[in-house]
């Protein structure tokens, strides 16, 4: 409270320019009575003002600074941390500054020596805060503010720090983002805002660096933000697969378990323990229609228990799977297109013990190992393990119906019985489309029979995928499951093709969205920003079709 004082001593001042407000989220009343006892006549004169939040689950910095958002009625937003002091001369000069209706102005109240305190004091107009606001779904700490800056220095705004202080020569991210990201000529300006108090009990330069696990934050949040708010195409993609990069080295350098619980909500309250049980892994957002028939068919097969992660479904998927050996998380960190591997690692690396088998599978795949001959899952694995393979393939079949008839959720599985089979052809040059010579090379033809999506709607999409994995921790995924590595060992066309009578079909069940008149309108209305670009484009593609 040495701080609270201290400003509001100074905020007294400016009572009729400036207010204070305090967002309290402690479990018990101590602060709140504290502040009511000792500044009761500036919470009567509205300098200062106190509201008491629902307690976090844990102390995310970007959830407590969005949380002014409904409070502040200022023509700018001002963050404050608890151990920052001000000063007349500061305030003034903000004041000053802020009162001009010319222009709009960033201000970074930075010092310039990292580990301070100051780097997260940041004066913006509300409106801006408004728009951009702190991104709610980096990890707790480490490059809120800087995300919330680059976000806003994308628009039409004036850039103001301290006399000599430069925050794109200081931060490395900052000077490549302003490099290639941010407008050529945006205007700075240098103003001198006085004396600095320096803030109670600063952590020191270098503090992130010296804490693995902040360093992780750090880097990843950054990358993550970066290649959010970037609207250069080519620029996104780097900061995407930096991103992807520092994903990797986080499970290689740390015990990624130990943060489960922050990038994670788990929504029954239960977890499950660490396993050798054949265990599913999915993404799953929204799919109420496929998720029964789903966990019937690959518990019939031999899954003794699902760990699924519900990425903000518009009905909680809790309430449509609600079996005991099914265990829902929702994400706090991170979207879909930049994490979902992320996620599913997160959790195997917490979950899965070394050398046991998961399956990964989306909700509109069925895996059909009884064609194949074999009964269940154990007997795949019994046969895959006499192999010494790390792996099951499979091949994407779209399943569509025979007839025109009313499709649901019930009978989608008895009716959409029939697949797209056709002798391959040399004439369309499918083989030397990039994308099937990486997952197929030349083995094209296998692929070219069952691709119902090239043949009507021209899209390319990979049809391999690894459904049936043996879990280690150095494991590798990508987005869709259609690449497998250990150690950033990927294996080839080849490696897939070398065991062909473990190569399974997977019945694919995606196109029940576009036969169903309800489904496919549910389609076109939902948002596929999710997805990596040739996806979206895909999508549209297909839904748009007659």
């Amino acid at each position: 409270m040495k701080t609270l004082h201290h400003n509001i001593n100074v905020a007294r001042n400016y009572h009729n320019e400036i207010e204070i407000i305090i967002n309290c989220f402690d479990r018990d009343d101590e602060t709140k009575n504290y502040i009511n006892d000792n500044f009761n006549s500036d919470l009567k004169s509205g300098l200062l003002k106190l509201n008491k939040e629902p307690p976090l689950p844990f102390w995310h910095f970007c959830w407590a600074k969005n949380s002014f958002k409904k409070k502040m009625q200022g023509k700018y937003y001002a963050s404050l941390d608890g151990d920052n002091y001000i000063t007349r001369e500061e305030v003034e000069k903000l004041i000053n500054l802020c009162k001009k209706d010319d222009e709009d102005y960033l201000i970074h109240l930075f010092s310039g020596n990292w580990g301070d305190g100051t780097s997260g004091r940041v004066v913006l107009p509300r409106k801006k805060y408004l728009k951009h606001g702190y991104i709610s779904t980096l990890f707790p700490r480490q490059f809120d503010e800087m995300a919330l800056m680059l976000s806003v220095l994308q628009d039409d705004v004036v850039f103001v720090s301290r006399l000599g202080i430069d925050i794109f020569k200081l931060s490395g991210y900052a000077r490549d983002f302003k490099k290639n990201s941010l407008p050529k000529a945006f205007k700075h300006l240098e103003i001198d805002f006085g004396e600095i108090i320096q803030p109670l009990m600063p952590r020191g330069e270098g503090y992130a660096s010296k804490d693995r696990k902040l360093s992780i934050y750090q880097n990843l949040n950054a990358y993550y933000a970066m290649s959010l708010i970037s609207k250069n195409t080519e620029e996104k993609k780097k900061y995407e697969d930096e991103l992807k990069r520092q994903q990797e080295k986080a499970f290689i350098e740390y015990d990624i378990s130990n943060i489960e619980k922050i990038v994670f909500l788990n929504k029954r309250g239960r977890s499950p323990e660490l396993s050798n049980k054949r265990t599913v892994y999915s993404v799953i957002k929204n799919d109420t229609q496929f998720l029964k028939k789903w966990y019937e068919h690959y518990k019939n097969i031999g899954v003794e228990r699902f760990i699924v992660i519900d990425d903000n479904s518009d009905r909680c998927i809790s309430e449509t799977l609600d079996e005991d050996d099914v265990y829902i998380f929702k994400p706090r960190v991170g979207n879909f297109k930049l994490f979902k591997t992320f996620w599913i690692k997160v959790l195997s690396c917490t979950y899965q013990e070394q050398n046991s088998w998961m399956l990964t599978v989306d909700s509109d795949e069925f895996l059909d190992i009884n064609s194949s001959g074999y009964f269940n899952l154990s007997n795949l694995i019994v046969n895959l393990e006499k192999r010494g393979v790390s792996f099951c393939g499979g091949i994407l079949i779209d399943m569509m119906p025979k007839n025109d008839c009313r499709i649901d959720q019930d009978n989608f599985i008895d009716t959409m019985n029939y697949h797209l089979w056709r002798p391959y052809t040399e004439k369309y040059e499918y083989k030397t489309i990039p994308s099937i010579k990486w997952a197929f090379s030349n083995y094209w033809k296998l692929s070219f029979e069952f691709d119902f999506r090239y043949r009507y709607y021209g899209t390319i999409d990979s049809l391999r995928k690894f459904p049936l994995v043996k879990f280690q921790q150095d494991i590798n995924l990508n987005q869709g499951f259609h690449a497998l590595g250990y150690n950033n060992e990927f294996f080839s066309a080849k490696n897939f093709f070398a065991n062909k009578s473990i190569i399974l079909p997977i019945k694919h069940y995606k196109f029940f969205k576009l036969i169903s008149i309800e489904e496919k309108k549910r389609l076109k209305n939902s948002n596929i920003d999710g997805y990596f670009g040739r996806t979206q484009e895909n999508i549209n593609k297909i839904v748009n079709s007659n």
